[in-house]
């Protein structure tokens, strides 16, 4: 299944703590980047979900930078509802999994923790091979706050 995310994760920011983007197209909307913390790299957030639902699900991260992260998750027998399609929760839980270890990537000096608010997935199609790739693009605005898909 091919999904369109959209995830609010609000968190209380400094905004001494990113950089903040006017944009051309619209000068009134400032978006708001936030700082990458380098040591989560894809390591960091594999190790992290050791022995948790990530890792059950089969999720791992596979790339990590300012600007985006990347994860996959094999789609397993296991992975299917008994119509045989790809359980939505599956995909919804791989989409969750890479937005919030974003967040954390870009969580302010001092921000502990983040909490998800809202999220809307649509599913156009279904997949046809064994692996399902996420690339989430990160933006932050700075009314509403949020960070992630």
């Amino acid at each position: 299944m091919a999904c369109a995310s959209q995830r609010r994760n609000f968190a209380n920011f400094d905004l001494q703590n990113s950089l903040r983007v006017p944009q051309a197209d619209n000068p009134n909307l400032t978006i708001t980047q936030m700082i990458y913390r380098p040591e989560c790299t894809p390591d960091y957030f594999n190790e992290r979900s050791k022995n948790y639902f990530p890792e059950a699900m089969g999720i791992s991260i596979t790339d990590a930078s300012q600007s985006y992260m990347m994860g996959e998750m094999m789609i397993i027998k296991g992975l299917f509802a008994p119509n045989q399609y790809l359980h939505a929760g599956s995909i919804v839980s791989l989409a969750d999994t890479v937005a919030g270890y974003a967040c954390i990537a870009h969580l302010p000096q001092g921000g502990k923790t983040f909490t998800t608010i809202e999220l809307k997935t649509n599913f156009i199609a279904r997949p046809k091979k064994a692996r399902f790739v996420v690339r989430l693009d990160l933006l932050t605005w700075e009314k509403p706050r949020m960070c992630g898909m």
